[in-house]
């Protein structure tokens, strides 16, 4: 325990009069030490410009966009995205990503888009992300239904720097050149273009 920490008990106590816990006077919670930034990234100012962009990559690593031409494929002519690497369980091949969207009434369980995966759900409504018109590969993977017994992977709600988001994470062992597949689930297959 820094000795800063132990300078000021009060900050170490939360609030009880209305049960809530009350912020310290770094804004943060009490016990938090004030010599300690918080942070909801990771800060890159320490290393140099070119260090970063050899630590920062632009594109997804491990996959890649293809077309599909395999005879009896349901997407057949389309795009899927496949493993150039093996992948393990629990990794993390990405995020998924495209535009936020906030249903209006009218629309609170349902998107027009094909490309929509809900960030989380409320009983009044339901933000989701939409890679119709803007995203990264993860867009491409494709419903395991026709293709595999099962899918190899899933959409995992998360939060990253502070934000909700929506992960792909690995469940079974890919194969270097096997497909990416997840399971779009049954509201999808049901008529609606809502993915839980």
């Amino acid at each position: 325990m820094s000795s800063d920490e132990q300078k000021n008990p009060e900050q170490q106590k939360a609030s009880k009069d209305d049960g809530r816990v009350r912020a310290g006077a770094n804004g943060l919670e009490p016990l938090w030490p004030t010599s300690v930034k918080y942070l909801k990234e990771n800060d890159w100012d320490e290393i140099s410009g070119s260090e970063r962009e050899w630590f920062c990559v632009t594109r997804l690593q491990g996959v890649q966009v293809r077309f599909i031409h395999h005879d009896g494929h349901p997407c057949k002519g389309q795009r899927g995205l496949f493993a150039i690497r093996v992948w393990e369980p629990f990794e993390v091949l990405g995020e998924y990503c495209g535009v936020v969207k906030v249903p209006n009434d009218q629309e609170a369980r349902q998107c027009d888009s094909d490309y929509a995966v809900a960030v989380y759900k409320s009983a009044t409504w339901t933000p989701f992300i939409d890679a119709s018109r803007a995203g990264n590969e993860t867009r491409f993977i494709n419903d395991f239904r026709g293709v595999a017994g099962s899918p190899n992977c899933k959409f995992s709600q998360s939060h990253v720097g502070g934000r909700p988001a929506i992960l792909v994470v690995i469940t079974r062992q890919v194969k270097e050149e096997e497909e990416l597949l997840v399971d779009y689930g049954d509201v999808y297959w049901a008529g609606s273009t809502y993915r839980e």
